[in-house]
């Protein structure tokens, strides 16, 4: 077996300009919401792209997420799609929440590379989309989250067709996997969750408060606990890895740390175990939970 390599790597998308391109945006609200309209702005003639949200559109969403009194009752990927759709690229709304049996559904069999956009700030969603990433291939998942004024973008990787180098190691074109959620695996963890609402807290895993019965989600959405800000400083973000992969643009990281304090810090890509075509992305804020 190769040795693992301890400088870190630089890596570029060898993404096939003409192949057809399939994304999944995964969470319509406060961050999907903003992710949409510009994507769709980069998305090209013969790509497709699927919205796949649950949720509908309440009044208290209006201040913070991208959405008008007129949608208020309709489904959130509903109202996105239609919205912004454009002829010439396949644009499917999915009003359900992702799950072993809506994956099947959402994600394509075949026909080209995949990218996931995850816009769903809870573990119980990040680790369906991890396991869909597990067992697929050519696939791309950027995770994006966020707390009242800071967050994480973080890029994934199962066989994406990378050229990395390595100084002074000379260039290799392989179908690398990445593991970017090591960098953070918390937020892979479900952990005890606090109803502002009712102000109380509710046991890890507990969908509902116990108190007034919401999911959690909805108890914690409110505009003091989040900004307009935030979320687009989120949506950017993962676009921005989206089109350093589309561009064919060298990047040294799998994603970055965050906050409206105009602070960012990148997650650096730290090494590569060559025989298993894996880079491995630092792991300096990974905690256990």
């Amino acid at each position: 077996m190769e040795p693992i390599s301890t400088v870190g790597p630089i890596i570029t998308s060898n993404h096939a300009a003409n192949s057809m391109l399939h994304i999944v945006v995964v969470g319509a609200g406060g961050t999907g919401g903003r992710v949409i309209p510009p994507l769709m702005q980069m998305l090209r003639r013969g790509d497709a792209i699927a919205i796949v949200d649950g949720d509908h559109v309440e009044d208290r969403n209006l201040a913070r997420q991208n959405f008008r009194v007129r949608d208020i009752g309709e489904n959130k990927a509903d109202v996105m799609a239609r919205r912004y759709r454009r002829e010439g690229i396949e644009t499917t709304a999915f009003a359900t929440f992702l799950n072993d049996a809506t994956a099947q559904t959402v994600f394509p069999r075949g026909g080209g590379p995949t990218i996931i956009l995850g816009c769903v700030d809870n573990p119980e969603a990040r680790l369906m989309m991890q396991c869909i990433l597990k067992a697929t291939t050519n696939v791309i998942w950027i995770d994006g989250g966020n707390e009242r004024r800071g967050g994480q973008v973080i890029m994934s990787a199962s066989h994406w067709p990378f050229s990395a180098t390595f100084p002074p190691l000379a260039n290799k074109s392989l179908s690398f996997r990445l593991n970017g959620m090591s960098a953070m695996p918390q937020l892979l963890q479900t952990k005890p969750w606090y109803c502002e609402r009712c102000q109380v807290e509710n046991a890890a895993g507990t969908k509902l408060c116990q108190s007034c019965n919401r999911p959690e989600a909805s108890c914690r959405d409110r505009i003091d606990l989040q900004t307009v800000a935030v979320n687009q400083l989120s949506a950017s973000c993962m676009l921005n890895i989206l089109s350093n992969i589309l561009y064919k643009i060298p990047m040294m990281t799998c994603g970055v740390f965050f906050s409206t304090l105009n602070t960012m810090s990148p997650i650096m890509l730290k090494s590569v175990d060559w025989g298993r075509n894996t880079i491995i992305p630092e792991a300096t804020y990974a905690a256990s939970v």
